[in-house]
């Protein structure tokens, strides 16, 4: 089963797949299972198959893979994006409450503090 979920992996990139090609940008490759191990074997040769990934690979904490620095970055744009709008909310006399995840609140509290002085 996928995790959270009553669907198998397979079921769930099923579902996902289709909904993927109505939105620009995201209707490219792999848009099946099939097509996804086919890009898996190119990207990770020799580490079986897509399913076989492990979640340490996505982690912005770890170096295993190229995949831990696409994480690294979308974490960091996310986090500048993240202080930019508290930023400009706050000086604009609101009051915010943002809910995010905790490794995001120790890297962007330094930011807010120096962006609200």
């Amino acid at each position: 089963m996928y995790q959270g979920s009553t669907k198998t992996l397979d079921e769930e990139l099923e579902r996902v797949f289709p909904i993927y090609e109505t939105v620009p940008g995201l209707d490219v490759a792999p848009k099946s299972i099939l097509e996804l191990q086919s890009m898996y074997a190119q990207y990770f040769p020799n580490k079986g198959q897509f399913r076989d990934a492990r979640a340490s690979w996505f982690d912005p904490t770890e170096s295993e893979t190229f995949l831990n620095d696409i994480s690294r970055r979308s974490s960091l744009y996310r986090d500048q994006y993240m202080v930019r709008l508290l930023t400009e909310e706050v000086r604009r006399g609101k009051r915010v409450f943002a809910v995010v995840g905790g490794s995001h609140v120790v890297r962007q509290e330094l930011a807010l503090r120096r962006s609200l002085r």
